[in-house]
């Protein structure tokens, strides 16, 4: 399924962030299409350039960076009812955008041997974001998970087994994925109401 659309989200149940806006996001318009008479642009395209920063204390694990989208019922940017309103996910990941249909979620990029200071992330390129959020209420998220030591150590353990039924590599991400949920390291960085533009952003956006 091909999608290039500018939304939103890593839809985590909890609403309170333990961790400081370690995400941000950022949109630029460029005019595509010239109207004949008044010169005005009569359609505009824009780059979303996403940002993730990594905690000092987390930089150098092993880890992940996760980026989403979530279709809302409710007002953008809201996590009052993030249980009930949420119509879609969507998934940022290396080959682009993926519908979200279940399982844990899968990374736009995961280091084995370190997780750098941050990266960025170009996840919509001279798009038509109104044509392609329609009628939605969209929000895009981003966030990022670690392999704590002690998780470290237990996958280190599992390998001495003589009977491995799950690919170590699988627990890595598990552990991973749950960081990010558990720490509440996660951020939603912009948002878009149905067809009439963006609005503020949740996390430094435009």
């Amino acid at each position: 399924m091909r999608l290039k659309t500018i939304a939103a989200a890593i839809a985590l149940a909890l609403p309170a962030f333990a961790f400081a806006q370690a995400a941000t996001a950022w949109k630029e318009d460029f005019c595509d299409m010239w109207s004949g008479g008044d010169g005005g642009c009569s359609k505009t395209v824009s780059n979303v350039t996403v940002q993730i920063n990594v905690s000092p204390s987390d930089a150098g694990k092993p880890g992940a960076f996760f980026i989403g989208a979530r279709a809302t019922s409710g007002t953008p940017g809201s996590t009052a009812n993030i249980n009930y309103d949420t119509i879609a996910l969507w998934l940022y990941t290396p080959t682009g955008w993926k519908q979200f249909n279940g399982g844990t979620y899968e990374p736009i990029e995961f280091f084995t041997t370190g997780m750098p200071a941050g990266r960025n992330y170009l996840v919509a390129d001279h798009q038509d974001l109104c044509a392609l959020v329609t009628d939605k209420n969209m929000e895009l998220w981003a966030g990022y998970g670690v392999l704590q030591p002690d998780k470290a150590a237990a996958v280190d353990t599992y390998l001495t087994l003589k009977t491995r039924n799950i690919p170590p590599d699988h627990l890595r991400a598990v552990y991973v994925y749950n960081d990010m949920k558990e720490a509440k390291k996660y951020w939603n960085v912009l948002n878009m109401s149905a067809c009439y533009g963006p609005s503020d952003s949740g996390g430094g956006g435009s």
